[in-house]
């Protein structure tokens, strides 16, 4: 008992090796709480330009460069899984601490095929689907089932080609529509669609199993309330982190073994359906850490990573709050426009991102750097500006949905930005409707509207 307590207040040294540019805010908390970080981004994937987020705020180092700082760091971790897997792979086995998937767990949410067979091989039904690489063919499969179907890209792929029909003659048409205008097809998956309740499971991964404490969330996607405009990954989430779920014991648990022997550590997501007979249906892995769902989750985190070290140690220290987590993404012009997010609109301010803000413990700067801005004196300060479009993730939280979402709101109010912010204002509505409907079916037990 001492021992473990005593090596709970070493001091951390955090390598982030971020493809996305994702990884500020986990950095900064890092510093915050005494440990030290260093933040590796790519290069940007629509200009291949050097990354300005974090510029001034964190300590970076040069992506060519991450490998020479490995011996400094107690914990490696990666934002995504499409870059660094490989090289990561070798250090693990040579020892070093990876916080991350291995080459082939990431494989299970690239190749939808794989992940669906994994889930199969391990004792878990899924939804059936099929395969293609042209779009002809699949004309073909959607005339022929003649009923609704659900496409979903392969790969790190354009969310747009994501698309959930609403009968055979509107998935016909997106197909038609992809090939004309020389959408990349790749290999894509067409799902059957299942009515139902989304549900989300997570859990944290050590080389001796899950953590106690596991994720349930629900995830609003879309641009627009009430879940409609286009698929932009991620709006906002309701997350909770609770000690006996049903949902992981029927779609996660089951493949920790699996997950184990893959070599993966860290986060891993599968979001289901439960359908009308309360039979969770699985849909798709994340193999990485969830955005904005990490951003979301670390008010609920005592310490931002003293217990992920621990945990690849064989550990499980993890001691989360169990509040319910409301999380709301906020962005500028143009996201999320994939065609338009190479255009600079750097330097823009979030003023009250400062720890005078009673709710900044509560907001995670995402694609932002350190810039200048008039302060309430009209004298120039330094403070947070854009880097991107992408510029906090509120969070509140609460002892029910309805109170974590006024707190979310609240800490939205709390920043302003000279350029019309966007962001959602039902993050967690649907849930009054989704909760009794789950715990109907034995699911969601923790949760409280």
């Amino acid at each position: 008992m001492d021992g473990s307590a005593a090596r709970r207040r070493r001091i951390i040294n955090v390598l982030i090796l971020d493809q996305t540019g994702s990884g500020l805010d986990f950095a900064l908390r890092c510093n915050a709480a005494g440990h030290y970080s260093r933040l590796c981004i790519a290069y940007d994937k629509h200009t291949h330009q050097r990354v300005k987020i974090g510029d001034g705020l964190v300590e970076k180092i040069e992506r060519e460069e991450w490998n020479k700082h490995m011996k400094w760091a107690d914990l490696v971790l990666t934002t995504d899984n499409v870059k660094w897997l490989r090289e990561l792979d070798v250090y693990r086995k040579r020892g070093f601490p990876i916080f991350a998937p291995s080459y082939e767990s990431a494989q299970l949410e690239l190749d939808r095929d794989r992940g669906q067979r994994f889930l199969r091989a391990n004792g878990v039904s899924t939804i059936p689907y099929e395969m293609f690489s042209d779009y002809a063919k699949a004309k073909k499969y959607v005339l022929a089932y003649n009923d609704r179907l659900v496409s979903k890209p392969n790969g790190d792929k354009d969310k747009a080609l994501s698309y959930v029909s609403k009968s055979p003659k509107d998935m016909l048409f997106m197909m038609d529509y992809w090939q004309q205008r020389n959408k990349e097809v790749g290999r894509f998956m067409l799902q059957e669609f299942v009515p139902g309740v989304e549900f989300a499971v997570n859990g944290w991964l050590g080389p001796k199993g899950f953590s106690r404490f596991i994720g349930e969330s629900f995830e609003h996607k879309p641009l627009f309330n009430g879940d409609i405009g286009p698929n932009t990954g991620e709006q906002g989430t309701a997350i909770k982190y609770v000690e006996d779920s049903a949902l992981a014991k029927e779609i996660l648990l089951p493949l920790e073994g699996a997950l184990i022997k893959l070599g993966h550590t860290g986060s891993v997501d599968v979001s289901c359906i439960v359908d009308e007979n309360g039979t969770p249906r699985p849909l798709e892995f994340t193999s990485r850490l969830g955005w904005p769902a990490f951003n979301i989750v670390q008010p609920l985190h005592p310490d931002p990573c003293e217990w992920m070290v621990h945990l690849l140690d064989g550990e499980d220290s993890f001691q989360p709050r169990l509040d319910h987590a409301i999380g709301v993404v906020c962005t500028i012009f143009p996201w999320p426009n994939e065609k338009l997010l190479a255009k600079d609109v750097s330097g823009i301010p979030v003023f009250n991102l400062n720890e005078e803000n009673p709710y900044r413990h509560f907001l995670s700067p995402c694609e932002l750097m350190q810039g200048e801005a008039p302060n309430d004196d009209l004298q120039p300060e330094k403070c947070m500006v854009s880097a991107e479009a992408y510029l906090v993730v509120a969070t509140g939280l609460g002892d029910s949905v309805r109170e974590a979402q006024k707190e979310a709101y609240k800490a939205v109010e709390s920043i302003e930005v000279p350029k019309d912010l966007q962001y959602r204002t039902d993050i967690g509505d649907k849930t009054k409707r989704a909760i009794p409907e789950l715990q109907s079916h034995g699911f969601a037990a923790d949760w409280v509207y």
